[in-house]
């Protein structure tokens, strides 16, 4: 299971990828843990660590210190990177929180989606 300041990160992280001030539901980490691939897992956990001591070198800070904006210029400057384990790190973190934020029944309903 994640631990508390891992899951701090991953707010950091998710809210800059999707641009918006994002707490990840619980629910989701019950069946994230469940339903996901131990190779997906262990890469989600590989990336949050290296995104955000990234950030430390690229900025001085850790990642969930930035402001969100500062966060979401990072995250697209690395996205953009001529390398491409860190383009598919950025990638793998788009995927999952894609998967988070639109299963939300609240997102969901806004869409106009069946719950």
């Amino acid at each position: 299971m994640w631990t508390r300041i891992e899951r701090k990160w991953l707010d950091a992280l998710f809210s800059a990828t999707l641009g918006i001030d994002a707490t990840i539901q619980i629910d989701f980490w019950i069946q994230f843990s469940d339903a996901a691939p131990s190779e997906l897992r262990w890469g989600l956990r590989a990336t949050t660590w290296v995104l955000t001591l990234m950030a430390v070198f690229a900025t001085g800070r850790p990642f969930h210190w930035l402001r969100l904006e500062r966060g979401a210029e990072l995250m697209s400057r690395w996205n953009m990177s001529r390398w491409y384990l860190v383009r598919q790190l950025v990638m793998t973190l788009k995927v999952v929180a894609c998967f988070e934020y639109l299963g939300r029944a609240d997102v969901r309903q806004e869409l106009g989606a069946a719950p």
